[in-house]
């Protein structure tokens, strides 16, 4: 079945109905070339994430797999709750067919490291950050000013963007590791909030 005009030669499907429904979609479906899907919280991506606590990878990052004519198509999950960003390079042919995809989830963490409840030591820091750099899917990443302005608006009026109610983790928020293993090594932290000027 073909879902678009044959003048258009690249198609990125959005979807909503799960890991193992986008791999049956797309294998019975003619010209998608890419589907990035959420619902089923998937995680796909290296064994780098399960050794570095985050969890279980399902599958890989992409999955490649093909369409009903034999043709590639690169699968992609949002996993759960903005807690990866996915990196995701996809080259095409002059047909518009997929010749190559390859990509990485990254796993967004602070850099307010503390050890049994205490700040780590500039040589314990020194330690943690060539250990994230060594996974090759965590990111040391900051949350800036001009994020928050944009956060703020989005909480505006229409209450688009609200903290999720069964976590303890704020707009704006970055992963931050805690001392333990598995899945609660990580936990949500709020990055520092601008300095407001005080009325004179």
């Amino acid at each position: 079945m073909r879902c678009v005009p044959k003048a258009i030669n690249k198609v990125i499907v959005l979807s909503h109905i799960g890991y193992e429904y986008d791999r049956q979609v797309a294998a019975r479906l003619s010209g998608v070339d890419v589907v990035v899907g959420g619902d089923s919280h998937t995680l796909l991506g290296p064994d780098a994430l399960r050794s570095a606590g985050v969890g279980s990878p399902a599958g890989a990052y992409p999955t490649r797999t093909t369409d009903k004519d034999g043709k590639p198509v690169c699968i992609v999950q949002a996993w759960e709750y903005a807690q990866v960003v996915g990196e995701l390079k996809v080259s095409f042919d002059a047909r518009g067919e997929v010749t190559q995809c390859a990509g990485t989830p990254h796993v967004l963490i602070g850099d307010n490291f503390t050890i049994a409840g205490k700040a780590a030591t500039e040589a314990e820091k020194t330690a943690i950050q060539a250990s994230v750099a060594a996974t090759g899917v965590l990111r040391v990443t900051a949350t800036g000013h001009s994020s928050h302005r944009r956060i703020a608006a989005l909480q505006g009026p229409c209450g688009c963007l609200q903290p999720h109610p069964g976590g303890s983790g704020a707009p704006g928020a970055v992963l931050a590791p805690r001392a333990g293993r598995g899945r609660g090594r990580w936990t949500t932290a709020a990055p520092a909030r601008p300095a407001t000027p005080k009325a004179a």
